[in-house]
């Protein structure tokens, strides 16, 4: 059996189902939204879901990680034997996953808390080409790297998506700095790069020791120049399958390997000279944008690797 832990409302889940479904394996999806209880038998853990559906380890013989957590949510009245059980619970997960990790899998139960600044260090260790990177915290700092060249700024952790409320949330885009007075005398640690002259990006699917790459044409576009997610839906921007360069290929795997990642989603920009510039990797990130235009069929790709 096939255990996928993933989160509600995730199309591309639904769309490797649906090459399970064609190809006659058993899976069992449960999303992070669901609470579940841990039960052992013969100190074998079984994960019960609800009333029907009870999961032997055992039996499962391939996971993929899909942006899912077992979530354990045990509370009493009491707000101390509710601490005492919240940390019961995490050791108990992480036993459970140290049992999963043994499977064939996709994907990695911790990859959502990758650093990345920690990954631009092994990168640049490793060779990959990086923008010029700035953590800045004054507007002194700042004026002084705008002497040198042009920059844009970006969230340091995750996707930049902010949820407001429970009806408004929005992204943090990757944004121009035009204007260092908008900026205060002193501010939080922030992340800056240089801003390149890029003749396309690129957004790559890495699974299982496999690229897949798409070159998406942004720069055409005012609205895209600096960051393709602010997307253009009355004129969408050209996006066409890339061959990446061997070099560039055995870096990035060199890479996915020493952060022991299995599946990702790189970007990366090259620019009018054709020197490509490695940005970072989203070991969650969407593939779909990636499979459709480009007809990789990475969703079979991935129920084909789910044994």
């Amino acid at each position: 059996m096939i255990l996928i832990l993933s989160e509600e409302g995730d199309r591309s889940t639904t769309e490797v189902i649906k090459w399970l479904r064609y190809q006659n394996k058993r899976w069992v999806r449960i999303n992070r939204e669901q609470n579940i209880e841990i039960f052992f038998n013969n100190n074998v853990p079984h994960i019960l879901c609800d009333s029907k559906t009870r999961i032997n380890i055992d039996l499962i013989t391939a996971v993929w990680f899909r942006r899912g957590v077992l979530n354990i949510q045990k509370k009493t009245e009491n707000t101390s034997i509710n601490n005492f059980l919240s940390e019961e619970n995490y050791y108990l997960k992480n036993y459970v996953y140290y049992f999963l990790s043994r499977k064939i899998r996709v994907g990695e139960i911790n990859s959502s808390i990758i650093n990345k600044l920690i990954v631009n260090e092994i990168a640049c260790s490793i060779g990959l080409s990086m923008p010029n990177t700035y953590l800045l915290t004054s507007q002194t700092e700042l004026e002084k790297k705008m002497k040198q060249h042009k920059l844009i700024t970006k969230v340091i952790a995750g996707n930049g998506f902010l949820k407001l409320n429970e009806k408004h949330s929005g992204i943090m885009y990757t944004s121009a700095v035009n204007n260092s007075k908008r900026f205060s005398k002193e501010f939080a640690p922030s992340y800056f790069q240089e801003k390149i002259k890029k003749k396309y990006e690129l957004r790559i699917f890495y699974l299982l020791g496999k690229f897949y790459s798409m070159a998406i044409f942004s720069q055409n576009d005012k609205q895209t120049q600096v960051d393709f997610r602010k997307y253009n839906r009355k004129k969408p921007n050209r996006n066409v399958p890339f061959k990446l360069p061997r070099k560039i290929q055995q870096k990035l795997k060199k890479l996915m390997d020493e952060l022991e990642l299995t599946t990702g989603s790189i970007d990366m920009i090259v620019d009018k000279e054709m020197n490509y510039y490695f940005l970072e990797v989203n070991p969650e990130g969407q593939f779909g944008m990636v499979s459709f235009p480009c007809n990789y069929n990475l969703e079979k790709e991935i129920a084909n690797s789910l044994k």
